[in-house]
């Protein structure tokens, strides 16, 4: 991720501006500045969180679109040479078959697949 130094320096220093805070205001001398400086921390803190959200949307979301594109890709485009360039149209096709029959293809998906076989 690109903005991960700015993520991560969002969260740390929430952290610690928040806890100076924290400490700051159980003493009676520093409470005036202990008071702004932990609702600042917690405010970076919560942009720092905001901030991993938002990155990990956009990682799920290219995750996604790869994903789709993988499974979209002919077979043959897929791998070099294809994955079963020893096999012939009709072993393909069996093999093809025998997927639909255990569940794993739907019928559209096998006679698609059967029609870029035989053409």
């Amino acid at each position: 991720m690109k903005n991960q130094g700015a993520l991560m320096g969002k969260l740390i220093a929430g952290s610690f501006l928040f806890i100076g805070g924290f400490i700051s205001t159980l003493t009676i001398a520093f409470s005036i500045v202990g008071i702004p400086m932990m609702l600042a921390g917690l405010a970076l803190g919560v942009a720092g969180f905001a901030s991993l959200g938002v990155s990990a949307a956009k990682a799920g979301i290219a995750t996604g679109k790869a994903v789709q594109a993988m499974q979209n890709a002919p077979a043959s485009k897929a791998l070099p040479g294809g994955a079963n360039a020893g096999l012939s149209v009709a072993d393909e096709i069996a093999k093809l078959a025998s997927l639909r029959e255990a569940g794993h293809l739907t019928q559209e998906e096998f006679d698609q697949k059967k029609t870029q076989l035989l053409s």
